[in-house]
């Protein structure tokens, strides 16, 4: 697999500093020249002529520039940029084109829990995206309905958006009644109204004990323009779960036949066909993926994106996000510590579903006109995040936060330059 390499661009980029230093100085020296001979007869040429006047002015201004320009090539060798291009996907687009892999040159800026990420290659408005911003952005792109597939973390990452979008505009509409149901799926959640699957669904206990499938609608106004958008969280703990499955089965009164496999092929086959959503954003691999051989993990990202490509329309937008990173000096107790899953770490296993899942979608992510969507690499954007890291799998907020800001600021960024 081709790894990202920016050695090429740093030498063009030396290059080019090197050659505007030069230029800068040959500029410099040539106003000072003017400068010498324009003071020699100084009292003489400003009693007689203006036009001198206006020569002393001019000199005065191009060893300014001169001056200036020497300055600017010093610091865009310290790597220190004037101006670059906002992060979009089509400018990620071009970076997968040109380095095989998610972006992750860059540096956290600010202190600790104020800090925030900033991209080598582009840059984002703001360290968290406005409330306004958003709005604009939802409205301007018609959307109305977002859905987020994840564990825990993706659990996390759906409340950072809730408080990115809404705040305190957001109202819970549904939610799962786990209680004591020792994690088996709501039936009364998916059970919906008048579908004639409802009532072959086979539920099992989810191996993901903070994951609940919940509906949050908030309510967008810019200007004089006013959107209720629904996000919904739906639970997976693994690229291929069977939490929520249907049995193959016929209607003897209709005739119809039903079968779902995979939790993943009843969400998209059957919950969200009467209305799919504007955005399905998803955090492969998930946490218990790592848990896996890596033939399984193949097969598993191979069939869920099968799935998606199957059954999800061209007009709904699909966001990839990859893992951040896991470590091991921050879990709780010892079973978990330092614990291999096949041979491997789990960091060290995560990077490597990271690569496998890009491969997969690489041809994807590279066409112009397609409906799948890349991000940054959040493994290696992740790994000095170590003390925000609160028990080696999951993050404080403001990790979550920072992610769902930048994801929201790409694609707003994206809706108002028509970069997608």
């Amino acid at each position: 697999m081709k790894r990202p390499s920016i050695t090429t661009k740093n030498m063009h980029n030396q290059r080019t500093n090197q050659f505007a230093i030069r230029r800068a100085v040959v500029t410099a020296s040539f106003s000072l020249t003017v400068i010498v001979l324009v003071d020699n007869k100084m009292l003489n040429v400003l009693r007689r002529r203006s036009l001198n006047i206006l020569l002393f002015v001019v000199a005065i201004v191009t060893l300014f520039y001169g001056a200036l320009k020497i300055l600017q090539s010093v610091l865009k060798a310290d790597n220190v940029h004037f101006h670059r291009h906002l992060c979009t996907h089509k400018l990620f687009r071009k970076y997968y084109q040109d380095n095989g892999f998610f972006p992750s040159a860059g540096r956290w800026k600010g202190n600790d829990e104020s800090a925030y990420f900033s991209p080598d290659d582009c840059e984002f408005h703001d360290p968290l995206i406005q409330q306004s911003q958003v709005a604009k952005c939802f409205l301007q792109a018609n959307i109305s309905y977002v859905v987020v597939l994840g564990d825990s973390n993706g659990g996390h990452n759906f409340e950072a958006l809730l408080s990115l979008i809404g705040g305190n505009r957001c109202n819970e509409v549904k939610k799962e009644a786990m209680g004591d149901t020792r994690y088996i799926p709501d039936i009364n959640y998916f059970g919906r109204e008048n579908q004639s699957w409802a009532r072959f669904i086979t539920y099992k206990k989810r191996s993901c004990t903070t994951c609940t499938n919940r509906i949050v609608v908030c309510h967008v106004t810019e200007a004089s323009q006013y959107r209720a958008v629904k996000l919904e969280f739906v639970s997976l703990s693994r690229s291929i779960d069977q939490t929520v499955t249907i049995e193959k089965y016929i209607d003897n009164n209709s005739s119809e036949y039903f079968a779902a496999s995979s939790s993943q092929e009843f969400y998209f086959k059957y919950y969200f066909k009467n209305r799919y959503p504007d955005i399905i954003v998803l955090f492969p691999p998930f946490n218990h993926d790592k848990r896996a051989k890596m033939s399984q993990n193949r097969n598993d990202t191979k069939r869920l994106k099968s799935i998606l490509d199957d059954y999800v329309p061209r007009t709904t937008r699909i966001f990839y996000i990859p893992a951040f990173s896991e470590f091991e000096n921050k879990r709780k107790g010892s079973t978990y510590f330092n614990k291999k899953y096949h041979g491997y770490l789990a960091a060290t296993k995560i990077n490597w579903l990271n690569h496998k899942l890009y491969s997969m979608l690489e041809k994807d992510l590279l066409r112009g006109n397609g409906n799948v969507y890349g991000f940054l690499d959040v493994f290696t954007i992740s790994k000095s995040r170590e003390n925000w890291s609160t028990d080696g799998v999951h993050m404080k907020s403001v990790w979550y936060k920072n992610e769902m800001s930048m994801f929201l600021q790409l694609f707003c960024n994206s809706v108002s330059h028509g970069a997608f």
